[in-house]
């Protein structure tokens, strides 16, 4: 998500400010979180809804698995330019992306009070020996960890959601967590299908 070392600062609010408005809002506003700042990751959050998080994630998964699934060994090793991601790369950067978020929405979730460390993305991909496992089983590990983040979401009371916390910098809250797994995996899937997918030779 290209946040590139920086340090996530994990801010969960005191037990008086626990029915502030940044908490607690009305049925009708579906929990909707005031005064946080999400300017960074509103590309992400622009491709979510704020209603039907689960659904969201469901959809999302399938979209992707049609995608990954449509490609053969070969194929997943595509890049469209020196030095880019190949395609199974990509798939294991979202595989850490989500494992990463879905950390940070349970530990906002749970009361972490420490901060939480940044991580370098473009790192993770360079020691994922992505190219040393079969595209089958990125695929795999990666619908293992979406069903994984839906139980997760799943045990969150409608409270946990709207807690906030401070990433890079910037305020967002569990629920907005989910909405940018789903959102980030959007756009990379909007990537792949302009240009990797298209320039693959059938």
């Amino acid at each position: 998500m290209g946040e590139d070392n920086t340090v996530v600062a994990a801010a969960h609010h005191n037990a008086s400010a626990m029915f502030d408005r940044s908490y607690v809002h009305s049925l009708n506003d579906k929990l909707r979180i005031m005064d946080v700042h999400e300017e960074f990751y509103s590309p992400y959050l622009a491709k979510v809804p704020e209603q039907g998080l689960m659904q969201a994630f469901r959809t999302n998964m399938e979209d992707c698995l049609q995608l990954f699934n449509g490609l053969d060994e070969e194929q997943s090793l595509f890049r469209y330019a020196e030095g880019k991601w190949s395609i199974r790369e990509i798939l294991g950067h979202l595989t850490d992306a989500e494992r990463v978020f879905a950390y940070r929405a349970m530990a906002f979730a749970r009361g972490e009070v420490q901060a939480l460390p940044g991580y370098d993305e473009n790192l993770y991909a360079k020691k994922s020996n992505a190219h040393e496992r079969s595209l089958k089983d990125h695929i795999s590990e990666f619908e293992s960890v979406r069903r994984s983040t839906i139980l997760l979401f799943e045990g969150f009371d409608p409270l946990m959601f709207s807690i906030t916390g401070t990433m890079s910098g910037h305020s967002t809250s569990v629920q907005n967590i989910g909405r940018m797994i789903v959102g980030h995996c959007m756009h990379h899937l909007e990537v792949l299908k302009e240009l990797y997918v298209s320039k693959l030779v059938v």
